[in-house]
């Protein structure tokens, strides 16, 4: 058992500062702990899309707007609030959790919301360290979403002996060599992503000679809409992964790119003895794709390009080992 398991009604009751946030090799030694030990563990990062959902924006909004971008044009009030707390349950139940150090600082108030937009930009860039990629291009309804993102950190109750990190956590496993060992030398590693990652996956499992194991879950909606999906149909495929994902041996890492169903996912499977990464966008610099271009802005220098060390091929040339990291 990790020493920070504890009462789930046990919560932190305030944010942390940057700077006490665990780096990298912290977390590998960690999950590399409970891979070697066949204990289940979860590593969850919490953003923006989180933020949205625990807003509980009104219908007809620009938040709700954002939200069915990612959810369905279809989704209800009920299965958001229903989503909500799931998020909200698996922020209390993460091993691991990984928070957006740039916006960590005093506490927002409320009412910041209902700023008018030539006040929210600035009064939000004077309180964060926002990247500044981000902070360049900066418009009211971005710091409306940054805001609604700060506003649900505050609101999480995660359990106070969980360990800490930054949100990019999983890129800082990418750096370090971890995924590049785990993926060389577990007996098998799952991985959770749509149909439209499939060319990356299936170089993936050659390189890992057949040991990967993967589960289908449902692309963007307007992509799954192009195939006949219906809104109904992709909820119960969701619904159905949260049910069933299981780790094949105690301890098999489970790779999750799955937008923000990844936190209940993770954490149900976590709970069978996996240990489930929020993986994200590390999935698409595997495949050289250059997403997330405020992250590679502020961490590379360039928006537009993926480092070679994280692509699939810079994966497999490194020759750290799982050994490394305990």
């Amino acid at each position: 058992m990790w020493p920070w398991r504890r009462p789930p009604e046990d919560a932190q009751a305030a944010l942390p500062s940057g700077d006490a946030l665990l780096d990298g090799g912290a977390v590998a030694r960690l999950l590399a702990r409970a891979i070697s030990r066949g204990e289940g563990a979860s590593l969850l990062r919490f953003g923006d899309t989180g933020g949205r959902i625990l807003a509980r924006p009104r219908p007809d909004t620009p938040a709700w707007a954002y939200l069915q971008a990612f959810l369905g044009r279809d989704i209800t009030p009920d299965q958001v609030e229903w989503l909500g707390q799931r998020i909200e349950d698996a922020a209390m139940k993460a091993d691991i959790v990984g928070l957006r150090s740039d916006l960590l600082g005093p506490p927002l108030p409320d009412d910041v919301l209902s700023l008018p937009d030539d006040q929210i930009v600035p009064r939000l860039i004077s309180l964060y360290p926002i990247r500044n990629y981000e902070r360049g291009a900066l418009n009211p309804d971005d710091a409306r979403r940054l805001a609604e993102t700060r506003l649900a950190m505050q609101r999480f109750r995660f359990n106070k002996h969980a360990a800490l990190t930054n949100a990019w956590a999983h890129v800082d496993l990418a750096e370090n060599g971890f995924i590049a060992a785990l993926l060389k030398e577990s007996r098998s590693v799952a991985l959770i992503t749509s149909s439209t990652r499939k060319g990356v996956v299936t170089r993936l499992n050659q390189k890992m000679n057949g040991r990967l194991r993967y589960y289908e879950c449902p692309a963007y909606p307007n992509r799954e809409r192009l195939c006949g999906g219906d809104h109904g149909f992709i909820w119960d495929r969701w619904r159905l992964l949260l049910d069933k994902v299981a780790p094949a041996y105690p301890g098999e890492p489970l790779l999750i790119s799955a937008g923000i169903w990844t936190k209940p996912i993770a954490i149900s499977s976590a709970q069978r003895g996996s240990v489930a990464l929020d993986f994200g966008s590390v999935l698409d610099y595997f495949d050289d794709a250059a997403t997330r271009p405020a992250v590679l802005a502020d961490r590379y220098g360039d928006a537009k390009a993926v480092p070679r060390e994280l692509t699939l091929d810079g994966q497999f040339s490194r020759g750290e080992t799982l050994a490394d990291f305990t």
